[in-house]
């Protein structure tokens, strides 16, 4: 999934002409992950990511994001 993300994010850089920490970090991809982040609401969560920049480049990301199938919580992991 990591590196999924950075190739888009990579993508979206080059068309944007950015650089690719313009658009999410290493770090913010981490705890995106980390967090299991479906939603626009979830990515407002994550520290650093404001509204300007979940508008303009959250939902190509969370398109990637919802092709994983999603961790199980931890009340749902065996015992």
């Amino acid at each position: 999934m990591y590196a999924r993300l950075r190739e888009a994010r990579k993508r979206i850089a080059e068309r944007d002409g950015v650089p690719p920490y313009a658009v999410f970090s290493n770090e913010q991809f981490a705890e995106v992950i980390r967090r299991g982040v479906r939603t626009a609401a979830e990515l407002a969560r994550v520290d650093g990511v404001g509204s300007a920049r979940r508008e303009k480049y959250g939902a190509e990301f969370l398109v990637i994001l919802a092709a994983q199938p999603a961790a199980p919580a931890a009340s749902d992991a065996p015992k």
